[in-house]
């Protein structure tokens, strides 16, 4: 199987894997469109108390974390770095999807956090 490299990968480039037949983004291929931060007023108007920080993806999704959340994770004395290419947004939908989506079908490989050509 031939890997594709990340100079031939688009970031928020949204993939098909030919094995599961699920859309996932490799984790170092994934940049955040959007993220601000809540005020406590705003976030009182949907039941939440306390302000924070929202952080939007090329698919609509969000996540919202406390500033205690937030800096509990950039303070972590242990977590020496965050490696994203171990990890993958997964179960996505490719109807919703803003970004860009790859014609082709890939296999993934969560162990080596690779890709490869589904050839």
């Amino acid at each position: 199987m031939r890997e594709i490299k990340k100079t031939d990968q688009v970031k928020n480039e949204l993939l098909k894997d030919k094995v599961f037949g699920d859309y996932f983004i490799k984790g170092d291929m994934l940049d955040t469109t959007w993220w601000f931060g809540l005020q406590g007023r705003e976030q009182l108007t949907t039941g939440e108390v306390g302000s924070g920080y929202e952080i939007q993806f090329a698919d609509g999704s969000k996540l919202k974390l406390s500033h205690l959340q937030l800096f509990s994770i950039l303070n972590d004395s242990e977590l020496q770095s965050i490696d994203r290419k171990r990890w993958t947004l997964g179960d996505i939908n490719k109807d919703t999807w803003e970004g860009t989506v790859r014609d082709e079908e890939v296999i993934k490989d969560i162990v080596d956090s690779k890709v490869y050509y589904a050839d």
